[in-house]
């Protein structure tokens, strides 16, 4: 049997006069003590008071004033405390400290506190949990509490490195961007925007950031490259604010080269003024030879129409070819016969500086 009844008896004997009565009998039950405890025996137990905690909205990083748990022992012999602690699936976002000691005594209590400090945004939980002697053992109270954003901006820097191109020595690359976006929910205030760094000399930047950015809004910075050495040159871009982390900065880099060497402009650009054919080639190199006061102007060549001299100028050709150079012709100098005023006084010969007669036109013809 689970349960054992003790049975008091009790007989009241009534005698009546002058007869005898049977007796009557009265059975009292008594409920045993729990098994394996001896009837009256003493033992411990847990009380918690309030049986879970919520702590107020907190920003993540900060902590929130500190909930107290009331631990008492409403039994009747020592409790004995094996641990005191914090589980669950965010344990480390809680903390706790007590006065409980190892025991505490019947009828007594201690006090637990436990504080929040979230190490992310939105809910987090875990649990108070208490080991002892106590039946019910380990007992817990549920925690609970919700890390919220900071209040305050945040800088983010599009790209956060910038490479230029190879560049010239002394001349300015095209601009790239930067861009900065306050993306905190609080206005960023902008100190300074400045280049820093090994070779800052040789970057410049412009912006339209002004002294604050918005939340949520953004801003560009400029940035030129005009290296002042060859090689490799380095820099940084920083800006001061008041956002975590300042300053915030993207680095910087770029190569100077040296100017390109000048194109060599072809030998038939390079010409000579010779005269004579008996003139020696001349020892520097050119490509061209320009004909003009060689006997070879218009007059010269045909000094009558019909009639031509084409001796002095094959001798140019001729030398031409030998030296493999080219020849600038110029077809100048109106002959008298053809000019329009023939007794003129001109530099060359007469006529020569007046313009051509026209009824002179179609009376000359080529020779060969």
């Amino acid at each position: 049997m689970k349960r054992s009844r003790f049975v008091a008896l009790a007989t009241l004997c009534t005698i009546l006069a002058g007869c005898g009565a049977p007796s009557k009998t009265t059975t009292a039950l008594a409920e045993p003590s729990p098994a394996g405890s001896p009837a009256g025996a003493a033992n411990p137990a847990v009380s918690l008071s309030p049986t879970n905690l919520t702590f107020v909205s907190t920003v993540v990083g900060t902590t929130a004033s500190a909930l107290q748990v009331q631990l008492s022992n409403t039994g009747t012999a020592t409790l004995t405390l094996t641990a005191v602690g914090v589980s669950g699936t965010n344990a480390t976002d809680f903390a706790q400290t007590n006065n409980c000691g190892s025991s505490v005594a019947a009828s007594a209590f201690c006090t637990v506190n436990v504080t929040f400090t979230p190490t992310a945004t939105g809910t987090r939980t875990a649990a108070l949990s208490i080991t002892d002697n106590a039946t019910g053992s380990p007992q817990s109270v549920p925690l609970s509490g919700t890390g919220t954003a900071p209040v305050a901006p945040n800088v983010s820097l599009a790209p956060t490195s910038l490479s230029f191109a190879d560049q010239v020595m002394n001349t300015t690359s095209a601009a790239k961007a930067v861009t900065l976006t306050d993306s905190g929910n609080a206005p960023l205030s902008i100190t300074a925007v400045t280049l820093t760094g090994t070779n800052a000399g040789d970057y410049a930047q412009t912006n339209n950031c002004g002294s604050s950015v918005a939340a949520g809004a953004s801003c560009t910075i400029n940035i030129t490259f005009k290296p002042s050495a060859i090689g490799t040159r380095t820099g940084k871009l920083s800006i001061t604010d008041n956002a975590s982390g300042s300053p915030q900065t993207v680095s910087l880099s770029g190569n100077g080269v040296a100017p390109a060497s000048p194109a060599q402009v072809p030998a038939q650009y390079f010409g000579m003024h010779v005269q004579k054919t008996s003139t020696p080639t001349p020892s520097v190199s050119y490509g061209a030879q320009r004909l003009w006061d060689t006997a070879t102007k218009w007059a010269s060549l045909e000094p009558q129409p019909g009639t031509y001299s084409w001796s002095t100028f094959d001798a140019f050709i001729a030398a031409a070819g030998k030296n493999n150079i080219s020849l600038t012709y110029t077809f100048g100098a109106t002959p008298a016969w053809a000019s329009s005023n023939p007794t003129i006084t001109c530099a060359y010969s007469p006529g020569a500086c007046a313009p051509l007669r026209i009824s002179a036109i179609g009376t000359t013809s080529c020779g060969t």
